[in-house]
């Protein structure tokens, strides 16, 4: 199997973050076994940009039909949590809209950005793994195949 290597998530041009992530975990790099992808997405790797830049044009769009009903579902958990922390922070936003009063204004809001963020939590895992799973098919398909990105 091919190994991703930080030289290539370099030469691709990964944002640094993304970079350091990978390398931490995998200083020599990694295949793109079912273990590594779902541990990449406990670590916060972006399936999105890893499949859009690592596989062929047929794998890409095995990936993306594999992922769009899960992205779907975490953009409407989102949004409707989104809707609901908006209301719980605007009385703090409109008490703390000048420079010195951001420090209130996080703590005022804290409370609910804990709750969107509890909100989302389940939707949000499920579509990390949904993606990491369907990255590792559409790798493993490719490579399977003897196609290369």
């Amino acid at each position: 199997m091919k190994k991703i290597t930080l030289e290539i998530l370099e030469k691709l041009d990964a944002c640094e973050g993304q970079r350091d992530l990978f390398a931490a975990e995998w200083p020599d790099g990694a295949t793109a076994t079912k273990a590594n992808c779902l541990r990449a997405a406990e670590l916060g790797l972006c399936f999105k940009w890893a499949a859009e830049n690592l596989l062929p044009a047929t794998a890409l769009a095995d990936y993306r039909t594999a992922t769009d009903s899960a992205l779907a579902d975490y953009r409407k958990s989102m949004d409707s949590s989104l809707v609901e922390y908006r209301k719980a922070v605007a009385p703090a936003m409109a008490e703390h809209d000048t420079d010195p009063a951001w420090a209130e204004y996080d703590k005022a809001t804290a409370p609910a950005l804990a709750e969107y963020k509890k909100a989302i939590a389940p939707a949000l895992a499920e579509c990390k793994k949904v993606c990491a799973l369907a990255f590792w098919r559409a790798w493993r398909g490719q490579e399977l195949s003897g196609s290369r990105a």
